[in-house]
Formats: structure tokens, sequence, C-alpha cells
């Protein structure tokens, strides 16, 4: 980022320069040094905006070299930039693949729904290893951010290689939590598959697909709207029991 800023710097110190020497040695209007300036530092190669003094040639002559110089430093520092954050995102990569490979008993969260946060911030609580699979980069870096320990995967939670590198065959358990139930079903599939000692619960909101998780081997299957509703009928019958409560002491 230091090197985006230099460049940027430069340039507009460069600009600066022409205007003011355009100025000051042929005493043109800021309009046509600005016209000038910019033509030169650009080496487009348009007329001049009038004629120029042998100063002015010089000058202009400096003006030139200096820009090309620039914009030879400008490719070489942007180009460097660019190749730095790929191989810091691939480094970040490795470095999260090594500490999930030294994980055992840990917990694979499929999916970044909202759901997801709520999760891990219990499972934080009981300080679990927590590693979330998705391929939402931005779901995931939010995840990061608010979650400094929780190690993320990007790739579909569908993907064999994905659950491998987050370390599936060493998980305690692994969690379907994304927004479809057949992808939620296809994890539960994969697992079985791949890691048939990992206990793995699911999320399903159809019922169908929540009895053929179950056949497949998921351990338990949660529908969220049920447990919702089993809660706030709960809340309604125990208000209505406090208040019969209330009236028989009064009665």
């Amino acid at each position: 980022m230091n090197r985006f800023v230099s460049v940027v710097a430069a340039l507009i110190t460069i600009v600066v320069i022409g205007i003011c020497g355009y100025g000051l040695i042929e005493g043109w209007p800021i309009g046509d040094s600005i016209y000038m300036t910019l033509i030169t530092v650009a080496t487009v190669g348009y007329c001049e905006v009038h004629e120029l003094s042998g100063a002015g040639r010089a000058f202009t002559s400096a003006l030139v070299l200096v820009s090309i110089g620039f914009m030879v430093y400008a490719s070489a520092s942007l180009t460097s930039y660019i190749v730095e954050m790929d191989l810091n995102g691939a480094f970040l990569r490795r470095r999260t693949l090594r500490m999930i490979q030294s994980l055992k008993d840990h917990v694979i969260i499929c999916g970044t729904e909202p759901v997801v946060n709520a999760l891990i911030e219990r499972l934080a609580r009981k300080r679990v290893a927590v590693v979330v699979v998705d391929t939402d980069t931005k779901r995931l870096e939010e995840i990061r951010t608010r979650f400094r320990r929780v190690l993320t995967v990007e790739g579909s939670p569908t993907s064999e290689l994905s659950l491998a590198n987050a370390g599936v065959l060493e998980a305690k358990t692994v969690i379907a939590a994304t927004s479809s139930d057949v992808d939620n079903l296809l994890i539960g599939i994969t697992c079985r598959d791949i890691g048939p000692d990992v206990q793995v619960y699911a999320l399903s909101i159809d019922p169908v697909l929540g009895n053929r998780m179950r056949k497949v081997g998921i351990q338990e299957v949660v529908n969220p709207a049920e447990l919702i509703s089993d809660h706030v009928a709960a809340l309604v019958f125990n208000m209505s029991t406090k208040e019969e409560a209330v009236a028989d002491i009064t009665a």
C-alpha cells in the first residue's frame, strides 16, 4: 500500500512541477500550463500550446525524461505490488491449511448463513476449534475479522477437496448449515464417504429431505422453523400457566 501511495505522490509532484514550470518560464495561464504538462507527462505527442522559448524547450525535455522514468518506476512498482498481494494471499492460505492440519476433534461448519455467527459464538465460549467452509469470500472475511481464532476454507462445502482441506478426517463434528437442504444432504453424503467416523449434524427446512438426511447417516437433523415454533409455543404456554396460577391465588 505504501508503494502505491508513493507512486501517486510522485505523479502529483511531477504534474505540479510541470504546471509551475510552464507558468514561470513561459508565463502561460494555468489552463495552458496544465494542458501542456499533462500531454508532456503522458508523452502523447500532441502539438505545443504556444511557441516555446529555449528555456521552455529545455524544461519540456527534462519533463519528458522525468516522465519516462516515472512510467518505468510506476510500472515496476505496481507489478511488484500485485505480485506481492498474490503471494501474500497464497502464503496465508498455506499457513491456514497447516494450522488446520494440526487440529484434532475440531468442528467444521459448512456455510455462512446468519445462524453460523451465533453458532460460532457459542462454540468459542467453550474454546472449541472451528473451521468454516464456504464459497462466499466476503462473509468468510467478516467471520475472520469478528472471530480471530476461527479458520476458514474458501471452497464448496459439498466438495471432497474442501472438506479434506478443512480436516474432516480429524474432525469431531461437521455441521451442514448452508441455505440449501440439497447441499446439506450432499455434505452429509460426502462426509460419510470420506470420514465415516465423524458426527454430522444438518439444518433442514424440508421434512422430506430431512428424512433422507437421516437415511444417509446424518446423526441429527434440525429444522430451525420447528425449533422457533416450539420455543415460542413454550413461552406462550408458560405465560398462560403463570396467569392461571395468579388467577387461582387471587380468587
